[in-house]
């Protein structure tokens, strides 16, 4: 849809500027994280050992951390 000939028509302006900008941030995102997954990945398997039960004493300690 020409955006320039339905000016007068606001309503479906935003709607497909609102439609395009949703696209271009999920593509965005999917990209960043395509760029960044072994860096990511790192991070997770560095952390992985930080979310297991044992690591906490008692009931308190695991409610705060989860």
């Amino acid at each position: 849809m020409k955006l320039s000939r339905y000016v007068e028509h606001f309503r479906n302006v935003m709607a497909s500027v609102m439609e395009n900008m949703l696209v271009l941030m999920t593509v965005i995102k999917i990209s960043m994280l395509r760029i960044k997954y072994r860096s990511l990945s790192q991070f997770l398997i560095e952390t992985k050992t930080d979310y297991t039960a044992d690591n906490y004493k008692n009931d308190k300690e695991k409610l705060i951390f989860f």
